[in-house]
């Protein structure tokens, strides 16, 4: 049997990875849970928590939501100051920016700017 190699066509294609960091799966939404998403959004979830929850990109989320009509909230890009001891102290016991991150329904480079804007980055993970 041979193999045909068409040129400039990868032979395996990489999945899309999602921001916490997992290959995403082409997916499907059902209606039932464009309808959760919508009710979850609406009661205070974040997209991306949403986004972590369904194993889809946060820009599904938002298109579902957008085509439910729903107004987008403004992101809070930031944490309060008064995390600011916590968040270095679950840095300093081993979490990961991640992890960290998905603790407080955020992004890794959220928590990452967070920690930099305080000048509280801990140099293993600065890079």
């Amino acid at each position: 049997m041979s193999q045909v190699v068409v040129r400039g066509v990868p032979e395996v294609s990489e999945a899309p990875v999602s921001r916490a960091g997992e290959r995403l799966v082409r997916r499907h939404l059902t209606r039932q849970q464009a309808s959760d998403i919508v009710t979850s959004y609406l009661a205070g979830r974040t997209v991306y928590a949403l986004s972590v929850k369904y194993k889809v990109d946060d820009k599904t989320i938002i298109k579902r939501l957008v085509d439910a009509g729903v107004e987008l909230r403004v992101a809070k890009h930031g944490l309060p100051d008064s995390e600011l001891e916590t968040i270095v102290g679950l840095q300093a016991a081993g979490w990961t920016l991640n992890q960290i991150g998905q603790h407080y329904e955020r992004s890794g480079t959220a928590i990452r700017k967070y920690l930099l804007r305080h000048d509280a980055l801990e140099a293993h993970a600065a890079r």
